[in-house]
């Protein structure tokens, strides 16, 4: 039996499930065969509701160091600086850089007092990234999402520019005698890295060295995190189009998209079914009829094997769910690192790109119109995307890597 410590990036208490969910299908296939799994996450603490999921993986979890209110702000809060172009890259700093010093003694001490074999660190997770450097334990870093596969500057990857980040992050980790090798805001692993994708929906983009494409990370069985849902619901004699905003993003209302979504969705006799806090705690849109749905949270995965378009930030996590289940993607990108996944998604042809500024009833209803069909180039490229997810996973891949790495160690 081999000890593995998971080592995950938590921004808030439920804003974090694109770095969370990724991880739930690994400590599933290592618990599967008998080896013990903890886990921590950086830099904040799990809420009840990720805590449950990780437990039922079987995990162990590990209390996060205790770190001071004021370094990072409040889930909504992170959303709105997320948002903001001008002060952005204040966000990745509160959670990123800000919190190291602060917690890796005492990162160090819990990892030393697991014992671990090796460890899965989220390449964001940088006091993670460092206690693994100095107490010399090998380590899988797990990039969520595909930025790992993008070299050069931010820009267009992400929103906004984030290069004010660099200097003082070069300045912490020098700080501990360190100078790993960066893509992005991923930090890289000496001892390998995953990035959950495959050759058929990246083509021949370069990956960087010790870096595997893995396949998706789809959990054995239920992820741990699926709602009640109202399936009867569902339409079975008109197309169905998904809403989801990711969990940064659920609490803003988003309006300038749902409603030109909704009146496009009409014109094309589709059913919404739209994911999100605010507009469920709001109650701004009727739920109550046949024509939108609108729910706090959706059982993404099932659902997204149910309908026929699927319009979302590009968060990497959905992005993968929907490559895996064969749903054509209307990506409108709200911040962040989700132009990136917009980019491969258009370049590969399994879905649509339109930008924030420019999405209205129009725009909206002619990208629909291209994506709702069953017989399209889009529902072709995706066949062969879709083919390839299926025969690759992630999950079980990485927890080979690591179970090599363990046994090296």
């Amino acid at each position: 039996m081999n000890r593995i410590l998971f080592l995950s990036l938590q921004v808030s208490e439920s804003a974090s499930k694109g770095h969370l969910n990724p991880l739930i299908g690994v400590a599933q296939h290592l618990r599967r065969q008998g080896h013990e799994v903890g886990w921590m996450s950086l830099p904040r603490t799990m809420g009840a509701g990720d805590s449950a999921q990780v437990r039922a993986a079987g995990a162990t979890i590990l209390p996060t160091p205790a770190l001071a209110d004021a370094v990072i702000p409040s889930g909504q809060e992170l959303s709105r600086l997320a948002l903001n172009p001008e002060r952005v890259w204040e966000a990745y700093r509160s959670f990123l850089l800000a919190p190291v010093p602060q917690l890796l003694d005492e990162v160090c001490l819990a990892i030393e007092t697991f014992a671990p074999d090796a460890l899965a660190i989220d390449c964001m997770a940088y006091a993670g990234i460092i206690a693994a450097h100095r107490l010399a334990v090998p380590y899988l870093g797990v990039c969520a999402g595909l930025k790992i596969l993008k070299d050069g500057p931010f820009q267009p990857a992400y929103m906004n520019d984030l290069s004010p980040l660099l200097p003082l992050r070069q300045a912490l980790f020098q700080r501990y005698d360190l100078a790993p090798e960066f893509r992005l805001l991923e930090c890289l692993s000496p001892f390998g890295n995953v990035a959950f994708t495959t050759r058929a929906f990246v083509g021949d983009l370069a990956v960087p060295p010790n870096v595997y494409l893995v396949g998706p990370s789809t959990p054995l069985g239920p992820r741990g995190d699926e709602p009640a849902f109202p399936w009867d619901r569902l339409c079975q004699d008109r197309p169905i189009v998904y809403a989801a905003f990711g969990s940064v993003h659920t609490k803003e209302g988003l309006a300038d998209i749902i409603t030109p979504l909704q009146e496009a969705a009409g014109r094309l006799g589709a059913q919404l079914v739209v994911s999100s806090e605010a507009l469920s705690a709001q109650d701004s849109v009727p739920a109550g009829t046949d024509d939108c749905l609108v729910v706090p949270y959706a059982p993404q995965r099932q659902l997204l094997e149910r309908v026929d378009a699927f319009l979302t930030h590009g968060g990497a996590n959905s992005v993968m769910e929907a490559l895996f289940a064969g749903t054509p993607l209307l990506i409108v990108p709200l911040s962040n690192d989700q132009p990136w996944q917009a980019h491969l998604v258009t370049q590969r042809g399994v879905g649509i790109h339109l930008e924030r500024r420019a999405l209205d009833v129009e725009s909206c209803k002619d990208a629909l119109a291209r994506l709702l069909p069953r017989q399209s180039e889009f529902r072709h490229n995706l066949a062969q995307v879709r083919a390839s997810y299926r025969q690759h996973n992630g999950a079980e891949e990485a927890a080979r890597i690591l179970l090599r790495l363990a046994g090296a160690h």
